[in-house]
């Protein structure tokens, strides 16, 4: 099985989420296949078997939050995504707004507009003219 098909295979038991019966080898059984061959298995959730097969495949573990969020940082490098993306937006406090505003003023010349400056440091656009207005001196 290649790395694509692993990831496809992964990411619809991720997606599944329901019981399933494997066994010592990882090999996945209905209950009545499991039954009918006599094959000792185990009951786990498709979740739980695919962060399994993730971390024998890719060396990297789901259920820890560092390794977690080192690999969505890596997608979003590859993506241009935000870090907010599929998860909760990090609510900025007065004073990141406010250096985000100094940043544009005293970096502006390094950006095509205000749009590119607000994509770049995963704001949106509206939300950076509102807090330009609110503290922009």
């Amino acid at each position: 099985m290649n790395t694509l098909e692993k990831l496809k295979e992964i990411t619809a038991d991720l997606e599944s989420d329901e019981m399933m019966a494997v066994d010592s080898q990882g090999k996945k059984y209905t209950l009545e296949q499991a039954s009918k061959s006599g094959v000792n298995v185990t009951l786990t959730s498709s979740k739980n078997t695919a962060i399994g097969a993730f971390k024998d495949s890719f060396g990297i573990d789901l259920s820890d939050n560092k390794e977690l969020n080192q690999l969505n940082k890596l997608l979003n490098a590859i993506t241009g995504g935000s870090p907010a993306a599929g998860g909760r937006r990090k609510r900025l406090t007065d004073d990141e707004k406010r250096d985000l505003i100094k940043d544009w003023q005293s970096n502006q010349n390094k950006y095509a507009n205000k749009a590119d400056f607000s994509k770049k440091n995963h704001v949106s656009y509206q939300s950076f003219l509102q807090w330009e207005k609110q503290f922009g001196e």
